[in-house]
Formats: C-alpha cells, structure tokens, sequence
C-alpha cells in the first residue's frame, strides 16, 4: 500500500472517530479513547514527510495569530500558577492547533482530501446515530439523551454538521459520487431525531439558520431558479419543524429559553465571570488564575460556555485581539471561496462554530479545528481555480488568433 493511500485512510478514520471523543471502552478513566487512538495512527502515517507535514510557510497569516494567542495563553497561566492549578502549557489545545497544520497541508498535498474526510465524520454521526436508533450505549441526563456518555450540546452539534454536509454533499455531488449516495437521505430522519433528543438549543438554532442560509446564497445556473428551489425549501422546513418538535424535551428547552430566558445556567456563571474579566481586563489571569478564582466563589470549575469570556479570563483583550483575527481571517478565506466558485459548505459550517463561540466551548473542540482547517484549505483550491482560469483565458487568445 502506498504511503500516501494509508495517510489519507488514517485520516477519514480520525474524521470518522471524532464522534467517538468520549468513547473509552476499555474504561481508562480517559487514558484512551478510539479517537485518541485514531489521532495516534494518523499522526505515525506522517512521520516520513513530517517536514512538509509542518510546514507553515503558506499559512503563516492564520497560523501567527493562533501561535501568538498560545503563548501568551502559556506564559500567563505561568505567571499565575497556583496550589489549584499548576499546568501552564494546556496539552489538548497546542494537539489541535499541530492538528489543524497537518490537517491543511494533506489538502495541499492532496486537494480534495478533506472534504472526503467531512463526509467520513459525517458517517460517523449516522452510525451514532443508528445506535441511538437500536438503544447502543444510549443514556440520559435530565431527559436529554447522550450516547457513550458524550455530552448532549456536543452530539447535538456534530449531528446538525453532519446533517448539513451530508445534504451538500448529496445533491451538490462535488465529490462526484455515483447515484447510491441518495441512500444516505434514508439516515438523515434518524440524525434529525437524536439531534432533537439531545435537547441542544445550540444546535437546533444552528442546523435552522445553516439551513435557511444555505437556501439564499445558494447559486444557480439560472438565476430564476432559486425562487421554486427557496419556497419547495420553505415547505421543506416546515415538515423539519413538525418532526422536530415531536422531541418533548427540545421543545421544552426552546420555551424556557423564551418564556423564562432560561440559559441553562450561563447567566449565573456569567455573573461570576464579569467582575473577574474586569479586573483582569488587559492580560486576564489565565486558565491557572481563572481556575483558582472560580473554585474559591463556587467551589467547583465552571467554563464561561462563552468564549470570548473565556479568552477574556484567560489573556484579557491582548490575547483576544489575536484569537478574534485568526477568526476574521477564516471567515474571510471561506467568503471568498463563496464567491469564486459558490461553494457553501465552509461558509455554512462557520455558524455552528458561532454557536459554540458565544454559547459553548472551543478553544481545545477538535471539530473545530477540523472545520477551521478544512476553511483555511479553501484557499488553495482558489489558487488553483484562478490557474485553470488563466489557463483556459490564454488558450480561448491563442485559438482567436
């Protein structure tokens, strides 16, 4: 087998693992994980060509700003280093940024690689899924359902990804499937129903404005024909809506959200969070400080759920000045990907990453590496559109003459 093929194997299996996170069989207490596994073996697939693997000199705007942010993270929670937390260097975060370098030079080396990967998670959200179906590691917390012991707002957002990518990748076919890519249609009712079973108001408000988004800037060959595919999406959403609320608990979650502005707790920890965010506005206090100050109001560890906060906890408005370009300089590659060839996917998965932005966690979230790295990638498939173009514009000169 060559080299190149056992990489690009190791690496649909680590897509494809990541719904697996949480998932410890042999009862580790964390130790291992088939997603650690998985990282493990993709990671040794790369050895050979590690040089290339690393290299950053493509991506040195979106890398810089990641790095920076890192070690101003690393040196603060240094400085404040105490009895309660006494880790400086935070492991999984520094794994996920080397993840999203070698993650964006396999596209590089191998364009397209990546969106196959998106497709491999997103197979593995159908199999999570089929075992919720046949009751396979199902539990649940409070009515909300976790399956492996995964949390809810974290199923219920690989779920929603996955829904999204699957359908993109059904009727747009950019990877040029063969006509039974329809049978995966047949998952998507069963996907639709854990995401709602999880009870995730994130997701829930995730997979309605990627779907009501990705039905106005979808382009059409003929400009009249987003008005029929618009309303038949109108009726679409309509029918989502009903089996979606079939899911008691969802439902119930969404009213206390508007009746009572029930936040599942955000509000209170964002009233414990504020006043340490202002005394700590310009460098914060790290994950160290944070951690110490958190366990002496509450006597416990409570993330923000925000994390612009958690930034601000963290690194103050230095450290988010960087984590929010790295973010701007995202956003803006995948934009112009929109624009230059009207490819939607990396735009649509930027508002579940919003969603875990402002309502949930992300800083060490592999997903959202995964989707920052496939995101930055575009950029080369734009290079390489703009050479074909040229390509093309300079044969269309030689045959005219």
């Amino acid at each position: 087998m060559r080299v190149s093929t056992l990489q690009r194997i190791a690496l649909y299996l680590l897509f494809f693992s990541i719904n697996f996170e949480i998932w410890d069989p042999l009862n580790t207490n964390g130790s291992f994980s088939i997603s650690k596994l998985t990282g493990f073996f993709y990671f040794l697939t790369l050895v050979g060509d590690l040089t290339f693997f690393l290299s950053i000199s493509k991506i040195k705007k979106y890398i810089f700003p990641l790095v920076f942010f890192f070690f101003l993270l690393s040196v603060i929670n240094f400085i404040n280093i105490n009895s309660v937390s006494s880790q400086f260097v935070d492991f999984s975060i520094l794994q996920n940024i080397i993840l999203f370098i070698l993650l964006i030079n396999h596209e590089r080396k191998e364009p397209g690689v990546l969106e196959n990967g998106m497709l491999s998670f997103a197979l593995g959200s159908l199999f999570v899924a089929l075992f919720f179906q046949f009751g396979i590691g199902v539990g649940y917390d409070y009515g909300r359902v976790t399956v492996f012991g995964d949390n809810q707002n974290s199923i219920g957002i690989k779920e929603c990804i996955s829904i999204v990518v699957l359908l993109l990748i059904i009727f747009r076919n950019n990877l040029l499937l063969n006509r039974l890519r329809y049978l995966l249609l047949f998952g998507l009712p069963v996907m639709l129903l854990l995401m709602a079973q999880t009870g995730s108001r994130t997701a829930f408000i995730s997979f309605s404005l990627m779907f009501f988004v990705g039905l106005l800037l979808m382009k059409t060959k003929r400009g009249y024909y987003k008005i029929p595919i618009f309303f038949i999406g109108i009726i679409v959403a309509y029918f989502l809506w009903k089996y979606l609320a079939s899911s008691d608990i969802l439902l119930q979650r969404l009213k206390s959200t508007r009746q009572t502005h029930d936040l599942g707790g955000r509000d209170r920890v964002w009233d414990e969070v504020i006043p340490f965010v202002k005394e700590n506005l310009v460098f914060g206090k790290g994950e160290s400080g944070y951690t110490s100050y958190m366990t002496d109001i509450t006597g416990a560890f409570y993330s923000p759920h925000n994390v612009i906060l958690e930034v601000l906890c963290y690194t103050g408005l230095v450290g988010l000045f960087f984590y929010m370009l790295f973010l701007y300089r995202v956003f803006k590659i995948s934009l112009r990907k929109y624009h230059t060839d009207g490819s939607l996917m990396q735009l649509l998965l930027l508002i579940p990453i919003l969603g875990l932005l402002l309502s949930g966690q992300l800083l060490a979230v592999k997903i959202g590496y995964v989707i920052f790295a496939f995101c930055v990638s575009r950029k080369f498939s734009i290079k390489n559109d703009k050479r074909k173009f040229k390509k093309n514009d300079n044969v269309a000169k030689l045959s005219s003459v």
